[in-house]
């Protein structure tokens, strides 16, 4: 997943860059320099709340609508197929980080909005089995309103995922539950991995599995040792400061190669 948020930021910059060349190509110049100039905009980049937001939606607006020609003329294979491709790959993971954002989030909406969106591309990628699976696990889940009303008002609720720690942006879904809890005592010290191979040991193992688990855990709460951090890695200094670093990298090559989102 970093190595997709790190070449999608890397083609971003990039194809920002091209737009900006695209609108003094267009006489458009001065509308981009004076929205990249603009207080608002300063303003926004230090403080990102509400007020900061509806403060440059006016001008936002005027760029936004000549960036979505620009990115028109990308998908009508203006610039040729490599920008069509990055733009395609682009389009990809925007959808793909909205989906893990609908997880942290817990925003029900957002997630079937990315799932259609996803399933689009396993179609025009001929990706045979995610396609066909999940076009049934969406069609499903969007008819949930109908076929299971109770399930999809706790789903709406954002009850289809764990928070497991305070904070914010750090809600994951079940299956990750599972896997940093019963699945790790299983397979950690003291569990299961080369103590038998007795398969009916393994069998009453397993029954029982997630009950001691969960009273391991139980335990370490109780006398203070386990300590479950809140927030998300991703918003930790050190690791902004090395995401950056290899974006930097990341735009540098990309850069070397020319920039795909020009004319060639």
């Amino acid at each position: 997943m970093r190595v997709v948020k790190v070449l999608y930021e890397a083609l971003i910059r990039l194809k920002f860059e091209a737009f900006q060349e695209w609108m003094e190509i267009n006489g458009n110049s001065e509308i981009a320099n004076s929205f990249m100039n603009s207080k608002q905009l300063s303003s926004l980049l230090r403080s990102r709340n509400k007020e900061n937001m509806e403060d440059t939606k006016e001008i936002f607006t005027t760029v936004n609508q000549y960036y979505c020609e620009f990115e028109e003329e990308i998908i009508n294979n203006t610039y040729g197929p490599t920008a069509r491709f990055w733009q395609s790959y682009l389009d990809i993971a925007q959808a793909l980080l909205d989906y893990v954002k609908s997880f942290r989030l817990g925003d029900w909406d957002l997630q079937l909005s990315s799932m259609e969106r996803l399933l689009i591309w396993f179609h025009a990628y001929d990706r045979i089995n995610y396609a066909r699976h999940f076009t049934y696990c969406w069609a499903s889940l969007n008819n949930l309103h109908e076929s299971h009303p109770t399930i999809y008002e706790e789903f709406k609720s954002g009850n289809f995922t764990v928070k497991r720690s305070s904070g914010n942006f750090n809600i994951i879904p079940p299956d990750q539950v599972i896997e940093q809890t019963v699945n790790r005592e299983q397979k950690g010290a003291g569990g299961i991995i080369a103590s038998t191979t007795s398969a009916g040991c393994v069998q009453r193992w397993i029954l029982s599995s997630h009950v001691t688990a969960a009273w391991c855990a139980d335990f370490k709460v109780s006398i203070g040792f386990s300590k479950v951090k809140s927030g998300s890695k991703d918003l930790r200094s050190a690791r902004k400061r090395f995401d950056e670093k290899s974006v930097l990298a990341c735009y540098k090559v990309k850069q070397q190669w020319s920039n795909p989102f020009l004319p060639t």
